[in-house]
């Protein structure tokens, strides 16, 4: 009997122990959500045993065929951990923390979407990831979400454990795009009148429209329509002021270019739309480009992390060569303009030089009378 006593006494301080574990975030910062050390993926001693492996096999993906071995090696002391992880301790850990995170408010923060005059706007395509605060090599520490927002603008997130941070864009038809994607930040964060913990981002609106290839032309057609002034349009002005940031995008003298039928072309626009709050001037090297070409999809070749637009046929692309000392020879400086059109003509769309803005900014250029 007396075993019995001092084992349930045991037990009890155990629990209790744990318990105010999870209260405390001696086991990890308890936010509410269920089952959280599970979802947050390997600890830090499962991330220690598996460093190994993981270095090992960065080493193979940079050529270093010793690489396999070590990762190899790594094995035996990173699958037992990572299984003992997440298969006992975190499980075990989460259920005895169960009537703890279940007494908590939250489970999750939402998102909400609203326009300029902080109307809530429905049928928004939200996607992105949050993170745990865990630098984790393997980026396992990372969930991602993706949905449509409801009538109040909103979307749930299942996640508010540890350190959370994160990012996510957000598309709807007849509003500006962003560039770049917006922070998820949850420090300081007061929850509303009903508890929830609600991050709140706007939407600007636009007739800017998404890109839709022209493809019914012939190559004679096309020539005989390029020569002039081609112009930013003023949706798209707007886009390069206020989400990217460009200087002067109200100076009708900038971001345009003129095509000669001769091959001449007077450019007055940046070398390419790569990248945004430029801190020198991008028009110092005075016309980037001085000629130009009419090409066909298959004869174009992009440069590094560039992006070619979806269904594309046709393709102008304004260069300079560049001669440099004699030993070293000369080389072309390129940017491509594809062929679009929608209910308001016919437009070019400069190329993207990064693979993570590509497909969901579509500046337009049209054809400008003087």
């Amino acid at each position: 009997m007396k075993k019995l006593t001092k084992a349930i006494l045991v037990a009890t301080i155990a629990l209790a122990t744990m318990f105010s574990g999870c209260k405390t975030g001696m086991l990890a910062p308890r936010s509410g959500e269920l089952f959280q050390t599970t979802r947050m993926g390997p600890g830090k001693v499962t991330e220690v045993c598996c460093m190994l492996t993981v270095g090992g096999l960065f080493a193979a993906s940079e050529g270093h065929s010793f690489g396999y071995l070590v990762a190899l090696a790594g094995l035996p002391l990173a699958i037992p951990a990572l299984v003992v992880d997440e298969c006992v301790v975190s499980p075990l850990t989460d259920i005895v923390c169960l009537p703890y995170d279940l007494c908590q408010p939250n489970h999750g923060f939402y998102i909400r979407i609203v326009d300029e005059n902080g109307r809530p706007v429905p049928n928004v395509r939200v996607s992105g990831s949050v993170d745990t605060g865990m630098d984790d090599l393997l980026e396992l520490d990372k969930s991602s979400f993706d949905g449509m927002t409801d009538n109040a603008g909103e979307i749930f997130v299942s996640r508010l454990s540890g350190k959370l941070t994160g990012s996510f864009r957000a598309s709807a038809s007849g509003y500006m795009p962003w560039y770049f994607p917006k922070r998820i930040k949850l420090d300081g964060v007061k929850p509303e009148a009903d508890g929830r913990i609600v991050l709140q981002y706007v939407v600007k609106k636009s007739d800017l429209g998404t890109w839709k290839a022209k493809t019914d032309i012939s190559r004679e057609e096309i020539l005989s329509i390029l020569p002039g002034k081609w112009s930013a349009d003023s949706e798209t002005r707007k886009l390069l002021a206020t989400e990217l940031s460009w200087p002067s995008t109200n100076d009708p003298d900038k971001h345009c270019f003129t095509i000669d039928p001769s091959g001449s072309v007077v450019s007055r626009v940046p070398k390419y739309y790569e990248g945004a709050h430029y801190q020198d001037n991008p028009w110092r090297d005075g016309d980037k480009f001085a000629s130009w070409q009419l090409l066909r999809k298959g004869d174009l070749e992009l440069g590094w992390r560039a992006e070619e637009k979806e269904g594309w046929r046709w393709a102008v692309c304004l260069f300079r060569i560049v001669r440099l000392t004699k030993r070293d020879g000369e080389y072309k400086v390129h940017d491509e303009y594809y062929l679009g059109e929608d209910e308001k003509g016919i437009y070019l769309s400069p190329c993207f030089h990064d693979d993570s803005i590509g497909p969901e900014i579509t500046l337009k250029f049209r054809k400008v009378t003087e």
